[in-house]
């Protein structure tokens, strides 16, 4: 199930969140743009990210950055179900590694909920995904997995990482998930998102706009 109406369907009714992450590692690539248009988000970014570089560039490569976000959203958006995500860019010449977060509506038991957001039991990972607790003092504990599969369309391997908590008190179920062909990148970007998710706070509060 994807799109829209899903989305709005089974979107969180009583919580949403609050993410202090690093704005040095870090953009946010919300769902739609209230305050500013796309092109405005997107070069104020780009000029952003290469002037903290420190690397000679010119209006090419803000250019081409600002392509990068604006494409790579739409993308997020149109294919994957989540409410929001952040795209990890330590540096400019870092292909950007999007993470999707999903608030969802708490349902059924705990802990059968949360092994189905974190895909603990997935039927085509290459071999049986790592499931941890993952605990973070603002969200208690909740489940961590890492595994990898084949890719369909072409040949290779997708490493795909999942998090997943629950908010009894708003009635929520928050997933975490990247997914990316470029192992090493994810490797080097674990250590970042396991920091990114223990600043999420669940707060009360929805999006209506998330559809």
């Amino acid at each position: 199930m994807t799109g829209p109406a899903y989305l709005a369907d089974l979107a969180s009714r009583k919580g949403w969140i609050a993410i202090d992450y690093d704005q040095t590692v870090w953009i946010p690539c919300p769902r739609g743009f209230d305050e500013m248009p796309p092109e405005e988000w997107s070069g104020r970014f780009a000029q952003t990210w290469w002037n903290a570089s420190g690397i000679k560039h010119g209006k090419r490569e803000l250019r081409r950055f600002e392509q990068m976000l604006i494409t790579i959203q739409q993308k997020i958006y149109a294919e994957q179900p989540c409410h929001f995500a952040l795209l990890h860019i330590p540096d400019v010449r870092y292909p950007p590694l999007s993470v999707a977060i999903g608030i969802w509506r708490s349902a059924g038991d705990r802990d059968t909920q949360l092994r189905h957001l974190v895909h603990a039991d997935e039927r085509v990972a290459i071999e049986r995904p790592v499931v941890e607790e993952a605990w973070t003092e603002n969200l208690g504990t909740g489940l961590r997995s890492l595994y990898y599969r084949h890719i369909q369309s072409r040949r290779g391997v997708l490493g795909v990482v999942n998090y997943a908590w629950r908010s009894e008190e708003y009635e929520t179920a928050l997933h975490i998930y990247a997914a990316v062909s470029d192992l090493r990148r994810l490797q080097h970007a674990l250590p970042d998102i396991d920091a990114m998710t223990r600043t999420i706070t669940i707060v009360p509060g929805t999006r209506k706009d998330v559809a």
